[in-house]
């Protein structure tokens, strides 16, 4: 009898350990699964790309990491997080979420030569210049600009509503100008940049 109980114990304790198991490893592919990008390749703006240089960005209800002075002009994202519209008027491209979803991580990657103007509009954006470059910023409704790294000569942007403008310690900037409105909030993550001109509007 006790040999039996003994052997019935046993099976039942392994027929746990393997159950066990089982989830803990489902879990973790699981969780891999949602933490891990399938990123579409470099993906050119396919009906853009004999309509002239895009020099000017809005976007609107998006979060998206923008690469400028970048080689070539495209997109690339994470399929499963973001859909992306785009549309272009003259020199200006247009782009906005095609789902209310706003994803607090960057699943979407935009690459631009040439832009020198971004107005954002409930947007947060994550600002990498891969060469000097000039760019004027209109920053409103609750928008967010981070800029991450990289150089900036001229940087004039005005920062309206309760929208935040946030420099880190990777840019260097030569003339920063920034007018604030509103409640805008302006950080200074000790950036290289020259003498600061802040204005409150």
């Amino acid at each position: 009898m006790k040999i039996a109980n003994t052997f019935l114990g046993g099976i039942i304790f392994i027929t746990i350990l393997v159950q066990v198991l089982l989830v803990y490893g489902h879990r973790e592919a699981y969780l891999k699964q949602l933490t891990q990008k399938e990123i579409t390749k470099h993906t050119v703006f396919r009906d853009l790309r004999n309509k002239g240089t895009i020099k000017a960005i809005k976007a609107k209800g998006i979060r998206f990491k923008l690469y400028l002075g970048a080689d070539k002009q495209g997109f690339q994202h994470d399929y499963r997080r973001v859909g992306l519209s785009y549309s272009k008027q003259g020199d200006t491209l247009k782009i906005s979420a095609t789902s209310n979803r706003y994803d607090p991580i960057d699943f979407c990657e935009l690459y631009f030569p040439q832009v020198t103007q971004i107005s954002l509009v409930n947007s947060y954006v994550t600002l990498v210049t891969q060469k000097k470059v000039d760019l004027t910023a209109t920053i409103k409704q609750n928008s967010v600009l981070a800029v991450e790294s990289g150089k900036l000569g001229m940087f004039n942007t005005t920062v309206a509503d309760s929208s935040v403008l946030r420099l880190g310690k990777h840019i260097q900037i030569d003339q920063p100008e920034i007018k604030l409105a509103d409640k805008a909030i302006f950080q200074n993550n000790n950036a290289k940049v020259g003498k600061v001109k802040t204005d409150r509007l």
